[in-house]
């Protein structure tokens, strides 16, 4: 007797025994016990996940001498003539072969006789979308209202082919791809029947490989069984399939996240060296990265229906070297890098730039951790500048008038009868005598600062010129950009009202334009000017936030350069 392929030896015979496919399974069986069989059936989905076995099982069930049945006894002439496919009224029909409308027209001379031994006449058509629009049409009446002993089965991987006329009148199920878990399992059932050895590392390779397709996965076993023998090792595995087995793919990821430059280009040398196609091993390695990051998560064995939880295991303890922000990063590099691999003439050197970018990739703090660090920032510089204004850091450094009990009269002032219990920032009895313009001029930017800080990056390019007790002079150099915008009624009106909430009184601002002299303090002369660049320098190189980023970030100044006003 000939050798039977494992595909074929190991195809379902009853319901039961289809892998992956309940629902469909269950909706039918409840079909043929309540007699609710429609007259056309159309069975989609990938190729290699049961479609025309479950259409022999349900032609058995429907033409079995102890039915119709959902449970086929398997052992009367019409179940044992169609498992042999010479049952003379049940028709396999290759839809390839029989595209044209002259085979529609046959068929349909041989519809209108009544079934020679069985209960139905049954037509199972694969592959269906192959079928000519001219064929179809002349089909759809037969569909219609085909006679009572007549059923048909059409099969297809490309349901989008078939013309909605045809899809209507059909009752449609879509078969799935199948899980890993259960190729995996099914393998090891016909492997423990078989007397073959092989480890489970292997038999989930093999379902991996398959892809949902449980005849692939059922052609693999087939092979290696033809290329070891029956004692086959995970080696001879990865060497059939040509893929690179989990080990190797740890081995690689240690080695990026190590940046270990050598180890990896160790690794993409013994990928080459064992003939491994190289887009395979790419897929696998952006599954296994993938797998890496998402462990950091979640270690429900749900998310990974390609491993087993020892593997899962593996991963947990493989990932705790690296940062989930990193991981991130590494995958998208390895997602962005999948067409050069595929479109390049020369896919290894492009797989060695990508594992090069990627183990020489910075390590990256977590968002988290920045976050903290500036927060701490924050607090540090808040407490710094509490305490230069002779505040302690829990003091309120503004005042907010909106929480004063005493009156106040239209424009701040206080009323003589009621004393004030606080002064406003800038106010003090004798403040133009005591203190200068200039720490006037920075009180005044350090509260428009709190206030509205696009505002105050706009009064960092002025002067105080002149203070009096309701109003203020600014000066501005003449080449400043904004100094038109300044000097805008709706401007002034609007530092106008900030002056008044900072002094405590109504308050007019004046804009002037600073001759050239003032733009650096002293006359313009190269060395007024060069004394203001290095007063700035020196003023940037000790402000307290710069000293506290670098000291949060580990930096340093490499250089700062003055521009001219």
């Amino acid at each position: 007797m000939s050798y039977v392929v494992l595909a074929r030896k190991w195809r379902p015979k009853t319901f039961e025994e289809v892998v992956g496919q309940q629902p469909i399974i269950q909706t039918l069986k409840n079909a043929i016990k309540s007699d609710r069989v429609a007259q056309a059936f159309l069975f989609t989905g990938p190729r290699g996940v049961g479609k025309t076995s479950v259409a022999r099982i349900l032609a058995k069930a429907l033409n079995c001498e102890q039915g119709p049945t959902p449970t086929p006894c398997n052992h009367c002439n019409p179940c044992i003539e169609i498992d042999k496919t010479i049952a003379p009224d049940v028709f396999e029909i290759d839809g390839a072969s029989n595209t044209g409308v002259d085979n529609i027209r046959d068929l349909q001379e041989t519809i209108r006789y009544l079934p020679q031994k069985h209960r139905y006449k049954i037509f199972i058509v694969d592959e269906v979308h192959m079928l000519s629009n001219s064929a179809f049409n002349a089909f759809l009446k037969t569909l219609e209202e085909p006679p009572s002993h007549v059923i048909f089965i059409f099969a297809t991987t490309e349901p989008h082919k078939i013309i909605d006329t045809v899809v209507d009148r059909c009752q449609r199920y879509d078969f799935k791809k199948i899980s890993p878990l259960l190729i995996q399992q099914h393998l090891q059932h016909i492997t423990n029947e078989e007397k073959i050895k092989m480890s489970s590392d292997s038999l989930q390779l093999i379902a991996r490989e398959a892809e949902g397709s449980l005849r692939d996965a059922q052609s693999m076993l087939d092979q290696i069984v033809t290329y070891a023998g029956k004692e086959i090792k995970d080696e001879d595995v990865a060497d059939v399939l040509g893929v690179v087995n989990i080990t190797r793919l740890f081995e690689i990821s240690a080695a990026v996240i190590a940046g270990d430059l050598e180890k990896c280009m160790q690794a993409i040398e013994a990928v080459f060296d064992h003939g491994i196609d190289i887009r395979q091993f790419y897929r696998g390695l952006i599954e296994h990265f993938r797998n890496v990051m998402l462990v950091k998560l979640s270690t429900d064995i749900q998310l990974f229906p390609n491993l087993q939880q020892n593997d899962l295991e593996a991963l947990a303890l493989h990932s705790e070297d690296v940062s989930l922000e990193k991981l991130k990063t590494l995958l998208k590099i390895l997602i962005e890098g999948e067409e050069y691999i595929y479109r390049s003439r020369l896919p290894r050197i492009v797989l060695e730039a990508i594992l090069l970018r990627m183990a020489t990739l910075p390590s990256a703090s977590s968002l988290k951790e920045i976050l903290d660090k500036l927060t701490d920032l924050q607090k540090n510089l808040n407490g710094k500048a509490a305490v230069s204004e002779g505040f302690s850091p829990h003091s309120q450094s503004v005042r907010d008038f909106s929480e004063c009990n005493e009156p106040i009269e239209k424009y701040g002032e206080r009323k003589e009868t009621d004393p004030p219990s606080e002064k406003p920032i800038g106010y003090s009895p004798s403040s133009d005598q005591e203190s200068s313009l200039e720490q006037i001029w920075k009180n005044l930017t350090d509260f428009v600062r709190k206030r509205k800080p696009p505002f105050a990056s706009l009064l960092d390019n002025g002067r105080l010129l002149r203070k009096e007790k309701n109003l203020i002079e600014l000066g501005f150099p003449k080449n400043f950009i904004f100094l038109e915008r300044l000097q805008k009624k709706s401007k002034r009106d609007e530092l106008s009202k900030i002056c008044e909430e900072f002094f405590g009184l109504k308050t007019m601002v004046e804009i002037s334009v600073l001759p050239p002299s003032n733009a650096y303090g002293n006359q313009n002369s190269g060395t007024g000017k060069k004394q203001h660049h290095d007063n700035i320098r020196k003023e940037a190189e000790d402000h307290t936030l710069i000293k506290e980023a670098l000291s949060v970030f580990g930096g340093s100044i490499t250089k700062i350069k003055v521009l001219d006003q």
